[in-house]
Parts: structure tokens; sequence; C-alpha cells
């Protein structure tokens, strides 16, 4: 319940920086790949850099007529893609491709997140 609520609240202010303008900050350069479990290990490296990663379709959000999701490895570490308007099926394996934030910190708990359409 915590972690949906937690999930919930980044999306929002993912949306609201949207819809502000508060990723854009000029080009990005090209993508690096990289896994979910790298992008969380260190993710003031990752922060606000294009990086694509692979993983596969769970839960849809919509907010505010934004679409989102999150992308979940094989070790079950998740990631919040947002502005991907139709993503694949929830089960399905995905790359996406954007700008990489942490998107809400709360003491040890993290939300890290991809926004497709940064650049």
């Amino acid at each position: 319940m915590m972690a949906r609520l937690i999930l919930f609240v980044a999306a929002v202010v993912l949306v609201a920086m949207l819809l502000t303008g508060g990723f854009r900050e000029g080009p990005l350069g090209p993508s690096t790949t990289a896994s979910i479990e790298a992008l969380e290990a260190d993710p003031g490296q990752w922060e606000r850099k294009q990086v694509r990663v692979t993983g596969t379709v769970g839960q849809r959000i919509a907010v505010a007529g934004f679409g989102g999701f999150v992308l979940t490895d094989e070790a079950g570490r998740e990631i919040l893609v947002v502005g991907q308007a139709n993503p694949a099926s929830p089960g399905q394996p995905m790359t996406v491709e954007g700008q990489f934030v942490t998107a809400f910190v709360m003491g040890e708990m993290s939300m890290p997140a991809i926004i497709v359409g940064a650049d």
C-alpha cells in the first residue's frame, strides 16, 4: 500500500514538472544503456542523463492525461517510466529511452524514474 502511494505521489510530481518544463534543460546527448540495478546503485551518476533501459512492463499509471508505467527487471527492481502514452501490455518486454531522474526520496526509500520525450 505504501509503495503504491509513493508511486502515485512520484507520478504527480513528475507530471507537474513536465507541465512546467522542469526537465527541459537543452540537449541531453546520446543515450547510454543501463540496468535498473546500475541506476539504483548510483543515481547521482545518472541524474538527468539520457539512458536506455530494458525490462518488463508492469502496472500502468495515468495522471492528468499523461501515461506511464512501472518497468521491472528480472530481479524485481522497478523504475517509473513517465510520458509513454501507449506502453506494451503488462508482462511484455520493453526498452525505453529517456532522461533519468530521482523523482522521490524519503529517508532510505527513493523512486527512480525515466522521463520519455524529455529531450
